[in-house]
């Protein structure tokens, strides 16, 4: 099923015929595609609002599957469950962060997913090139802070980097600390001494 963007076209169709016309053509407020991957605007049956971002949030979707082993939404047991969690329900940072955690997912990972998971089409990644940029930036550890978990990844990053860089501040750092100890030892055991 593909949707012609470029040119504002929102209908699907093949060479007509009196019988199967209706079979074979998409009208405003038509309801296409697989819904426990569909984004809230396509849920809702706003065509005009389908897009790339709209592909984003499928995909976004899968991931989380793929991660977390279970799908965002999986209380929804019916077509119609399905639609209702899609565009009343927002997936939210907390439930993502909860479910990667508890499969052991990296959480630079549960907030890649969580961007591309928005309601609104506009916080969402805006190509799929756009998150494929984002998930190398987070696999080569340069994604961005985003809470206390990424700020340590972060941290340690920039740490191993410079380790990498500089060896012999490194050592010269343990030797400094090792005097330091030693002399903060010498001088608790001269206190106590004397």
């Amino acid at each position: 099923m593909a949707k012609r963007v470029a040119d504002g076209e929102t209908s699907i169709s093949r060479a007509p015929s009196p019988t199967s016309d209706r079979l074979f053509e998409t009208h405003d407020g038509a309801l296409l595609g697989t819904p426990a991957y569909m984004s809230p605007e396509q849920a809702a049956g706003h065509l005009d609002q389908i897009d790339a971002r709209s592909d984003v949030y499928s995909l976004s979707v899968m991931f989380y599957e793929l991660f977390c082993l279970t799908h965002p939404r999986a209380h929804a047991t019916s077509v119609a469950e399905m639609i209702a969690a899609v565009t009343e329900e927002p997936i939210g940072l907390v439930q993502v962060l909860t479910d990667f955690a508890r499969v052991g997912a990296p959480t630079t990972m549960a907030h890649f997913v969580r961007h591309g998971l928005d309601r609104d089409p506009q916080k969402r990644y805006q190509s799929v090139a756009a998150m494929r940029t984002r998930l190398q930036e987070a696999s080569n550890g340069k994604a961005p802070i985003e809470c206390h978990v990424t700020f340590a990844q972060y941290m340690l990053n920039m740490m191993s980097r410079g380790v990498d860089r500089h060896p012999l501040m490194l050592l010269l750092f343990f030797v400094l600390v090792g005097v330091g100890s030693l002399g903060g030892a010498g001088a608790l055991v001269y206190k106590l001494v004397h």
